[in-house]
């Protein structure tokens, strides 16, 4: 009876403490979880002869790796970096850490060199701001995107601010801030179990996010994605022999309201979808969604997409849309349901669709406006595969330029036969260069639209003909 009582006590204790009951008796408790606060307890632990100061001054990398690498090592945990300012490129996350800031106005990280800033293998970000610039100089209102989709010339230092690769675990990126890259802030490829949550991505010199393959089983949740970029917004691209699969977007902001703004891009106003004849990308997800300004593109085939209860505002051109360079643009099995399209002033769109065809057992049903609900299937694409098409990623050919004023009309108008694709013109001395290789042009052309780059400005004549002269 005694020791029944005894053994009552000590289970009894046990709870209290916090452990396992099973362990009261001869059994040791579970290792406690590893937390490591980077500005008290690097000297303290012996990884490092200084903790790190948050003063913005100095290169705060190596200190931190040291910090991460000593928790990998030792199972996992969390980093935490305190509230200041802190300069990183090329710091890698490794699987089992949490890299904790304490919050996205008190833990601001900027860039120290032109390398990516974060590279996660596994792990997580949590609750930071993070700058591709360097300083505050070179930030905000002063940040400059560079060439168009390559970042030359851009205020930014840092490639890309998150590159998450080669993953061996799942990743969680919650409450981050990313902005001011010469390339992406968020660039995602070979991750298995992504969770991005709360976060903001903008002021990008190519694309505000890129997933570029080997990318399943995602969800971006709560995210914004900023409207000041050089390239394109959101773009699933795969890269050759890869693909994007079992994802989700859901409460997301896509907002194109300010593109063109700081000498940004205009063309890329779009969330991409790019399938491969092997159909290896598909089934994904986007619910719940607000998009301004900002349109769904799909180049090739990519099946069982589904839009659900999204919003769409300022779209006047179409919000499903297959530009000309691509012969297919095929959602096949997909699912448009409770969506609300809605162009300039709250009006519905003149045209939901532009040249996609949306074949299989595609449903549109619940929407407004509902002029496609119910309507059968389309033909599927014949064509499955796509093409880059933007200026930047095109050769400029040897194709004869001729520039000559038109006699007909009064003031500087000119006629200018150039190649179709990758060539820019300046009116101040009748020059064509390569597209991003020129200074001062005022309008390229190439695949898709003219763009108005420098002091041109265009407008729409009337119908006419294009002759060969």
């Amino acid at each position: 009876m005694r020791n029944m009582v005894l053994d009552g006590l000590m289970i009894a204790l046990a709870v209290t403490l916090g452990f396992p009951s099973g362990t009261a008796r001869g059994a040791e408790a579970p290792p406690a979880r590893m937390v490591v606060d980077v500005k008290h307890d690097l000297v303290r632990l012996g990884v490092a002869e200084t903790n790190v100061s948050g003063g913005g001054k100095t290169n705060d990398t190596p200190l931190l790796q040291a910090a991460v690498d000593f928790v990998a090592k030792r199972g996992g945990g969390m980093v935490i970096v305190p509230p200041g300012l802190y300069r990183v490129g090329g710091l890698e996350i490794k699987p089992g850490v949490e890299f904790t800031g304490a919050g996205t106005d008190r833990t601001v990280f900027r860039a120290w060199d032109r390398s990516r800033m974060f590279t996660v293998r596994g792990g997580g970000l949590r609750s930071f701001t993070a700058y591709g610039t360097s300083s505050e100089d070179r930030s905000g209102d002063k940040w400059i995107v560079g060439t168009k989709g390559r970042g030359v010339g851009s205020s930014a230092a840092a490639s890309h601010i998150i590159s998450i690769s080669d993953t061996l675990g799942p990743v969680v990126v919650d409450h981050v801030n990313a902005y001011e890259c010469r390339y992406d802030p968020l660039y995602v490829g070979t991750v298995d179990g992504l969770r991005v949550c709360h976060c903001r991505f903008d002021r990008a010199g190519r694309n505000v996010t890129s997933l570029v393959g080997n990318t399943r089983n995602f969800v971006f949740s709560h995210c914004y994605f900023g409207s000041l970029w050089g390239l394109y917004h959101v773009d699933l691209e795969h890269n050759a022999g890869k693909f994007i699969r079992n994802g989700a977007f859901v409460d997301c902001v896509f907002d194109g309201e300010r593109a063109g703004a700081m000498n940004t891009d205009t063309w890329g106003r779009m969330l991409i979808f790019s399938g491969h004849e092997e159909l290896e990308n598909y089934n994904i997800t986007v619910v719940g969604c607000t998009f301004q300004g900002i349109f769904v593109r799909v180049r090739g085939v990519f099946p069982s997409v589904r839009f659900l209860y999204n919003r769409w505002q300022g779209v006047p051109g179409g919000v499903f849309v297959r530009v000309r360079t691509n012969p297919t643009g095929d959602f096949r099995n997909a699912v448009v349901r409770g969506n609300r399209f809605f162009a300039e002033g709250g009006k519905p769109p003149a045209k939901l669709v532009h040249g996609v065809t949306f074949s299989g057992a595609s449903v549109f049903e619940d929407n407004v406006p509902d002029v496609l609900d119910g309507h059968p299937p389309q033909a599927a694409g014949t064509e499955t595969t796509w093409r880059e098409d933007h200026p930047a990623a095109l050769e400029a050919d040897d194709t004869p330029v001729v520039v000559k004023r038109d006699a007909s009309t009064k003031g500087e108008v000119y006629l200018v036969r150039m190649p179709l694709g990758g060539h820019e013109f300046r009116f101040a001395d009748r020059t064509v260069s390569k597209y991003g290789a020129g200074k001062g042009a005022d309008v390229a052309l190439h695949t898709d639209p003219f763009l108005a780059l420098g002091k041109a400005g265009l407008r729409r004549l009337g119908s006419g003909r294009i002759e060969d002269y």
